[in-house]
């Protein structure tokens, strides 16, 4: 439980004790600026134009990485979608080659390797997708 034992600390160790749940470096920062606002005093605000700067570029990288991540979907989709047509068109719009060639081996072959190639093309896709490197983010190691 969060709150478990929390009564009896300080204030800066409740700080502290929070960091394990927010495993980024922009609130190590903010701790810094903080504790050196308790000890030194002076504008909390000038003293953190950093963070807040800081913050905002993370905000930046995270909209024009979601821009991106649909930008590259939707062009991957427009390709995969148009290379099927092509094969559809191929299909329906030379019926004679398509009788001649479909019992052929390397047609058989080339349709499967196409077939693979696309699900290993979404497989692709989703694991770039699900895995966005976030800055900031220390899973294993704490500055404060």
């Amino acid at each position: 439980d969060l709150y478990n034992g929390l009564e009896n600390m300080s204030e800066n160790e409740k700080l502290n004790y929070l960091s394990s749940y927010f495993e980024f470096y922009d609130y190590s920062l903010f701790l810094q600026i903080i504790f050196i606002w308790q000890e030194e005093g002076g504008d909390i605000i000038a003293m953190s134009k950093y963070l807040t700067a800081e913050l905002r570029n993370n905000e930046d990288y995270l909209s024009k990485s979601e821009t991106m991540s649909r930008r590259k979907c939707f062009e991957i989709g427009v390709l995969w979608m148009l290379s099927l047509a092509i094969l559809i068109f191929l299909r329906f719009a030379l019926k004679d080659f398509y009788m001649k060639v479909k019992a052929q081996l390397v047609f058989i072959i080339s349709v499967v390797v196409l077939n693979l190639f696309i699900l290993f093309s979404i497989y692709l896709l989703i694991r770039k997708g699900t895995k966005l490197a976030i800055k900031g983010y220390q899973s294993d190691e704490k500055n404060i």
